[in-house]
């Protein structure tokens, strides 16, 4: 929930330029369900200050972050034979030789 007495306030427009996008999708990040009427599992928080809707700087970053998802480390393709020497040499730098 957006705390407007510790978070930076943005109204729509200047969270859709902080996250260049436009308003509109702003709007649609607020929503709590997609068009097809299911429940949507990330939200932009939001609140209504003076009859206009508005976010954070802060519940912005948390909508992002909670987009982010972990991304496996790329391994080098490497043949049964030099994935052998590989753990040879490991185990040798262990002192540990076969």
């Amino acid at each position: 929930m957006v705390d407007v007495t510790r978070e930076t306030i943005l109204s729509v427009e200047e969270a859709a330029e902080r996250a260049h996008t436009s308003p509109k999708t702003i709007y649609s990040w607020f929503r709590t369900h997609d068009h097809k009427g299911r429940p949507k599992q990330r939200v932009l928080e939001s609140a209504k200050l003076g009859g206009k809707r508005i976010t954070s700087l802060e519940a912005l970053q948390r909508y992002v972050v909670q987009g982010m998802e972990p991304r496996p480390l790329p391994v080098p393709a490497m043949s049964v034979d030099q994935q052998l020497a590989a753990a040879r040499q490991a185990l040798s730098a262990l002192g540990l030789n076969f």
